[in-house]
């Protein structure tokens, strides 16, 4: 079995795409509940100190409020940009093994059995590939099978030629039981 090399991540571009957005969205929504909940505690915090002016000096803790604000939302894009890039490794894993069942498919069609399909070591659906190697395997049985009745049926009705009376009849009955049993 070859080793493949995954050398390009976006197999699928459209699928993989969505994909890194969804999980990004969802990424989003969960952790920017967190920086706002910083942003108001801060604020409930300053209210506090305008009750009490003998506190911490308002101006130091305005500018700590808002320097943990930037960090939360650099730190939050930087989340956001790994959480993208893994999504699209991950989604490789799975738009990698569908593109290349679509192709055996493909060649599948225009009657190529011959080959057997493989994922790569750490691709999703593995099942896949084992499901249609026996399925290409089962196909190749039954095209055989159907294959060797036409050829009982071409040597029937060769013999069948040469021959005379009810010697004929029977192996041109042979032949076309042959021929009915290869449409089943």
């Amino acid at each position: 079995m070859p080793a493949y090399r995954r050398g390009i991540f976006l197999i699928n571009g459209r699928f993989q795409i969505r994909f890194a957005i969804y999980v990004c969205t969802g990424l989003f929504a969960l952790s920017f509940i967190y920086p706002v909940i910083i942003y108001n505690l801060f604020g409930y915090f300053l209210n506090y100190l305008r009750v009490d002016p003998s506190g911490p000096a308002f101006p130091v803790i305005e500018k700590t409020r808002m320097e943990i604000l930037w960090f939360l939302i650099f730190f939050q894009a930087i989340v956001m940009a790994l959480a993208f890039l893994i999504s699209i490794f991950i989604s490789h894993r799975i738009a990698g093994p569908l593109y290349k069942l679509g192709r055996f498919f493909q060649q599948a069609k225009t009657g190529n059995l011959t080959e057997e399909l493989a994922f790569r070591k750490k691709d999703h659906f593995p099942e896949l590939a084992d499901q249609y190697n026996d399925m290409v395997r089962g196909l190749r049985g039954i095209m055989e099978k159907k294959a060797e009745a036409i050829s009982a049926s071409i040597e029937h009705l060769e013999r069948a030629k040469n021959q005379e009376g009810s010697e004929m009849k029977s192996n041109l009955d042979a032949a076309i039981a042959a021929l009915r049993a290869s449409q089943e």
